[in-house]
């Protein structure tokens, strides 16, 4: 009800919700491997690749 054709994937939908792991009854059964995952790739993939770097500028976002 909340999106127009929920069962595409679009990037571009104007209206983007709060996305995160949650917390209570909803807390997401994922999130202590998906941390896992995210402290094993930052940890090794500077010494893996000390001289990786942006591509391009970072942008700076702003809360409207």
């Amino acid at each position: 009800r909340h999106f127009d054709d929920p069962e595409i994937f679009d990037i571009g939908r104007e209206e983007k919700p709060h996305l995160a792991f949650s917390y209570g009854p909803h807390y997401c059964i994922g999130v202590e491997p998906a941390r896992l995952e995210l402290k094993v790739v930052f940890g090794s993939i500077f010494r893996r690749f000390p001289a990786l770097r942006l591509a391009v500028a970072p942008k700076v976002l702003t809360c409207a």
